[in-house]
């Protein structure tokens, strides 16, 4: 529901830090948490390295996603929402020489804050229906996901990313991949809405 979102928002505004409560709000839109990690200010600075990372244009609000041989792929470059990418554009201006846009982040750093400050902000009611207590970012995902299903009419896969004991990932990555569909999809104008009535209740919670 609209308040399960808008409690998350504000459990995330709580979280001190700067880097981890942008890179939580950055995840929640679609971006793997390995890309988080990554994420350079600039092309030339995002393809030193053996692997290529993606990078933030602040002219366009795109996440630019490279080409990569690995299994991981990064999924298509893509125009983060409003919210995001005004987090993003903050994340940007900060950055060091390095251009690292999120530094000196670890799984740990971020699972331990959602512990202490966003999982408790989560409703009793929906904490139930998990198999277990919310204790990851992909248990935040899942909850997450759930929701966006929800919104676009299709309760059934909501109701499996909720109970499903297994590994999500990549189930979650095409749910949230929707929501930056190609131009030709059908849905596309339903999904958009969909992303904006996310992103607007997560907004409300993080008082944004």
């Amino acid at each position: 529901s609209p308040q399960l979102i808008q409690a998350i928002g504000k459990g995330i505004s709580e979280i001190p830090n700067n880097n981890i409560r942008a890179a939580v709000v950055a995840q929640l839109f679609g971006s793997r948490q390995v890309d988080i990690f990554e994420m350079r200010t600039t092309k030339e600075l995002a393809e030193r390295g053996v692997q290529k990372r993606p990078y933030f244009d602040p002219e366009t609000g795109e996440q630019v996603n490279p080409e990569r041989g690995s299994r991981k792929q990064a999924g298509p470059t893509k125009v983060m929402p409003p919210v995001t990418a005004e987090l993003m554009k903050k994340m940007h201006s900060k950055a060091s020489v390095t251009g690292e846009m999120f530094p000196d982040l670890t799984n740990k750093k971020i699972d331990d804050a959602l512990k202490q400050y966003v999982f408790k902000a989560i409703p009793k009611n929906v904490l139930d229906r998990l198999d277990k207590a919310p204790s990851t970012f992909t248990d935040l995902r899942r909850i997450t996901a759930a929701f966006v299903l929800n919104q676009l009419g299709d309760p059934q896969s909501a109701s499996e990313i909720i109970s499903h004991k297994g590994n999500l990932d990549d189930k979650i990555d095409k749910v949230m991949l929707k929501f930056y569909a190609d131009q030709d999809d059908k849905n596309i104008l339903k999904r958009t809405q969909g992303l904006v009535l996310f992103e607007k209740e997560l907004a409300k919670g993080l008082g944004v």
